[in-house]
């Protein structure tokens, strides 16, 4: 092989590898934005739905207060805000994201919950009085990833470990280390 075909190949490699690695650092970079997605971090999706009846469901509500038997959460759409207050009892199921038990002990503010229930219609609040409470935030048996903070971190370092794992096998740069 001559010289000039030498360099043309390795010009032509070093391009397509560059691309690659831009690549790869975009769809790294996306990854870790859908972490900072509120609800959507933790595997919920945003949704509220109120039937006709008082029937409330209610999914991916930030936490933002826990008291007594009373969570209060909130749903963002942009500028818009729903604030809840979620009445709960002996008689409310609490669970985790995987269906495991828990209980109102396990929720903390930042984390995201879903609920169903029946508002309340005493006062011009929306109160709902809780049959089932899921904790989005916890896996199953331990608290895992509780808060946006916690997520972030957990998504950077898992694209930070990935990145680092493609480059050490990339094929490409192994002249590098020679």
């Amino acid at each position: 092989m001559t010289t000039t075909a030498k360099t043309i190949a390795l010009t032509l490699g070093t391009v397509a590898a560059f691309a690659a690695l831009t690549f790869l650092m975009f769809s790294f970079t996306t990854q870790v934005e859908a972490y900072n997605g509120g609800a959507k971090s933790v595997g919920s999706k945003l949704e509220v739905s109120i039937a006709d009846s008082g029937r409330v469901i209610v999914r991916g509500a930030e936490v933002t207060a826990v008291s007594d038997n009373t969570i209060r959460a909130e749903t963002e759409w942009g500028a818009t805000s729903l604030q809840w207050t979620i009445n709960t009892d002996a008689g409310t199921d609490f669970v985790t994201k995987h269906g495991s038990g828990s209980d109102l002990d396990d929720i903390a503010v930042g984390q995201y919950v879903s609920f169903s229930g029946v508002i309340d219609g005493s006062g011009s609040a929306l109160t709902v009085d809780a049959d089932a409470v899921k904790n989005w935030s916890l896996d199953g048996g331990s608290a895992a990833t509780t808060t946006k903070a916690e997520l972030r971190a957990e998504a950077r370092a898992e694209a930070k470990n990935g990145w680092g794992k493609f480059m050490s096998e990339l094929k490409a740069f192994s002249w590098f280390k020679k």
